[in-house]
């Protein structure tokens, strides 16, 4: 795969027909199936189908001047803390798994999504962001004195709640 002349991988990530690369330099790539905004370029694209579509690779706009430290794919969404230690996420949002609360379908799927205008996720937790884990329509966050939250879907009790309601951050239940 052509990351970038003189660039090395650092953390590779897969969700579903997703590849996503985390780079030394603290940026984002991403190639597959665009569904949702998931691959972070302002569209619903795909990216590797065409002709030369790796050797063209965009780094995702994470904000101004701001880089990645570690990277999470779930079905058809990613997570990403940043260099400040905020949690950012992309991609599609039916379960609450991007972790806004709000009723918005998909981050990053058109132009004005990405960069400054990412929000990061409000999670209230104490301690510093240490891994995300995305899964099938959830995210798992962990901060570095074991803090954590889980949010999205709950309809096998992936959560770990102990509560009749389906899903966590989509509005209906808030992280």
């Amino acid at each position: 795969v052509n990351i970038g002349v003189g660039r090395t991988a650092v953390q590779i990530d897969t969700g579903l027909n997703t590849t996503y690369a985390l780079l030394d330099n603290g940026t984002v790539i991403g190639w597959g199936e665009g569904f949702s905004g998931s691959l972070g370029q302002g569209s619903t694209s795909n990216i590797g189908t065409g002709v030369n579509d790796m050797s063209t690779l965009i780094p995702m706009d994470l904000g101004s001047g701001r880089t990645a430290k570690f990277i999470a794919a779930g079905r058809f969404h990613l997570a990403i803390i940043r260099d400040d230690d905020s949690l950012v996420t992309i991609g599609y949002s039916s379960q609450g798994q991007l972790g806004h609360n709000d009723s918005v379908s998909n981050y990053g799927s058109i132009a004005g999504q990405m960069g400054d205008n990412l929000v990061p996720v409000d999670h209230g937790l104490t301690g510093t962001l240490t891994k995300v884990y995305c899964g099938n329509y959830f995210t798992a966050i962990l901060t570095d004195n074991g803090s954590s939250r889980i949010f999205g879907s709950n309809s096998k009790g992936q959560l770990g709640l102990d509560l009749a309601q389906t899903k966590f951050g989509d509005g209906t239940g808030t992280i």
